[in-house]
């Protein structure tokens, strides 16, 4: 990693962590004292689910792209697990996706790979419950040496949004999980 998105790593984990552990109560504004996050599982326990929806997208909406290390995953993960898989997916996410799909297509080196990445950043942001974009940004990720964020994206997929798959084809794909967890474990990525 390069020392300047070591430091803007640095700088986008220290803003994050403010806006994930500053909360906001009543009307009136008054702090709490739990994290958005404690407040959201609080709420999905709870039998709130819409709630801690709201909870978890209003801090994955402010987290910078790109976000620190597994932080928009982590909070993606918490969003497919509280609410709805089978929500419309909006079409400014859909034309991402399909944007990036050309761009993986269509890349020629590493660069055009990077580009892919970004565009499917913004899609599974706008709409985590995209499995074609959550299962393209892994492969996207994996093709620049991302290989951590891509085992969790395509984890991800697994987990929440791969209804359609195969049993074949579930079990090729944590395949490639494995293989991702490897190269990462070698230093890869």
């Amino acid at each position: 990693m390069s020392q300047h998105r070591r430091h803007v790593a640095m700088a986008a984990a220290t803003l994050v962590s403010a806006v994930l552990m500053t909360g906001y109560g009543d009307a009136g504004g008054a702090p709490q004292t739990a994290s958005p996050d404690d407040r959201a599982h609080r709420a999905a326990r709870e039998g709130r689910g819409q709630e801690a929806v709201d909870l978890v997208w209003s801090a994955l909406q402010a987290l910078p792209l790109p976000a620190p290390d597994g932080l928009d995953l982590h909070l993606r993960r918490d969003i497919l697990s509280f609410g709805n898989t089978s929500w419309p997916v909006p079409e400014d996410a859909v034309r991402m996706a399909y944007r990036a799909e050309i761009a993986v297509r269509e890349a020629r080196d590493e660069s055009g790979f990077w580009d892919a990445e970004r565009e499917l950043q913004r899609a599974v942001r706008m709409a985590p419950w995209s499995g074609p974009a959550t299962f393209n940004l892994a492969i996207a990720q994996s093709r620049i040496g991302l290989f951590s964020a891509a085992a969790g994206n395509m984890a991800l997929y697994l987990d929440f949004l791969a209804a359609g798959e195969s049993p074949q084809s579930k079990h090729d794909l944590k395949g490639k999980i494995w293989d991702w967890e490897y190269a990462r474990d070698q230093g890869k990525g």
